[in-house]
């Protein structure tokens, strides 16, 4: 179970430095406007919104990515470290499947690892 709770959180780490990736240094590209379905014409007042989401989602990686670190040391500090983390992705997930019934593929991608990651952590 130690063994499945990193690799799920590894999901969760790729996952959210995917969306840093497009949240800053690819913001504005046609893949960008392709995921979060901008227009070209609006990236001059959508990007200091996005880039500092891509910053809450580089955080929530790098935090994810030192609590494996971590935890490898001292599992307590490690696995609060990793329990923290996955809770917020996972309740961001639940909070956008609820508020935004157009964006349930997003929350299902962010949530579903996060939650997987949660139950594992927390049985391992």
């Amino acid at each position: 179970m130690y063994f499945l709770s990193i690799l799920c959180t590894l999901v969760v780490v790729v996952i959210h430095f995917y969306i840093f990736y497009l949240e800053v240094p690819a913001y504005g590209t046609d893949k960008f406007c392709q995921v979060f379905h901008t227009l070209p014409e609006n990236d001059a007042a959508l990007k200091p919104v996005f880039n500092n989401l891509g910053v809450y989602n580089l955080a929530l990686a790098m935090i994810l990515w030192l609590g494996i670190w971590v935890r490898a040391v001292s599992d307590g500090v490690g696995r609060g470290m990793l329990m923290s983390g996955l809770l917020v992705v996972a309740i961001a997930g639940v909070y956008l499947w609820k508020t935004a019934p157009d964006k349930r593929r997003a929350a299902y991608i962010q949530g579903v690892p996060a939650c997987l990651a949660l139950v594992c952590v927390l049985f391992s």
